[in-house]
């Protein structure tokens, strides 16, 4: 899915950076208040599955939708619009480079993107130190990495 203008940095971990188009605030993912991250969170909320196409048809839905209607469960009218289009999405990039995560683990998720601590930044042996912060843009994002002499690898579709 081509990223959308608006997509903001929300969740690093592994080798991916994982952007929401919502408002910074308004995205979540499991137990990101929970500190240390590293022990508690899960990647970030995309909206509900329900009214994914290919669940349109009634199949593995439980009994919240009609076969060929939109689910109207709490999570899914909060997510989906009345034309069946997602109010949102996570766009995930893989990358790798010379970055570092925070510098301890006694962060949550939600404390990074408060803006209160960076989600990455350059390693030592980059001149110039460089920072990234939760709200960073995709294209924010591979400069980002490039600057600290890394990849980022997208879909090719």
């Amino acid at each position: 899915m081509k990223p959308k203008s608006n997509e903001k940095l929300c969740y690093c971990d592994h080798g991916f950076a994982y952007f929401t188009t919502q408002k910074l605030e308004d995205q979540w993912g499991d137990d990101w208040n929970d500190a240390p991250m590293i022990h508690n969170c899960g990647l970030p909320y995309t909206p509900c599955w329900h009214n994914e196409p290919k669940y349109l048809n009634g199949t593995g839905r439980g009994n919240r939708a009609e076969p060929g209607k939109l689910c109207v469960c709490v999570s899914c009218v909060r997510d989906w619009d009345k034309n069946g289009k997602p109010k949102y999405e996570v766009i995930k990039l893989a990358y790798d480079g010379a970055h570092v995560p925070p510098e301890s683990e006694d962060y949550s998720v939600e404390y990074l993107n408060k803006g209160h601590k960076v989600w990455l930044e350059s390693d030592y042996f980059v001149t110039d130190k460089l920072q990234l912060f939760a709200g960073a843009s995709t294209k924010e994002f591979k400069a980002f990495i490039r600057k600290c002499g890394g990849k980022v690898y997208v879909e090719d579709k």
